[in-house]
């Protein structure tokens, strides 16, 4: 399902059931040769204004909070292990299959940003998908 003016570039790839709200972008990859891929598995639910780019998978069942962007350079914090998820040797960086990822930031940590207090921008996963995720996004089966 993709809702009004989400955009899929060239060649990115999406799976089966997969819910694209309103005004989010998936990036393709055309060119450059040897440019990273963007997959989004199936059952995947992105919510509305968020960005998917070059290098980034998203595993299956995982659901993307409105507003939250990700490409192949973005740590991704888990908070349910306090780890954060950074690209693999592949370029790419990998969204757990059931993840539930909204946006945050993180502190920097050294230089003038830190003694100042400055953040940086940092998706949090918050949970894995569970009955009480499920139920709130079953408007999408609804329509289908």
């Amino acid at each position: 399902m993709i809702d009004a003016h989400a955009r899929v570039g060239s060649c990115a790839q999406l799976g089966k059931h997969v819910h694209l709200s309103a005004a989010s972008q998936i990036g393709g990859v055309l060119e450059p040769v040897g440019a990273l891929p963007v997959i989004i598995e199936d059952n995947v639910f992105i919510g509305g204004n968020c960005g998917i780019y070059e290098g980034t998978v998203v595993k299956e069942g995982a659901v993307i909070g409105t507003g939250v962007i990700i490409n192949s350079s973005t740590a991704i914090f888990d908070s349910t292990t306090g780890e954060y998820i950074r690209a693999g040797e592949n370029g790419c960086i990998t969204v757990p299959a059931g993840a539930v990822v909204v946006a945050g930031s993180r502190p920097v940590s050294k230089g003038p940003g830190a003694q100042m207090g400055i953040h940086l921008y940092c998706p949090v996963i918050i949970k894995y998908r569970d009955a009480k995720t499920s139920g709130s996004i079953t408007l999408e089966d609804m329509l289908r």
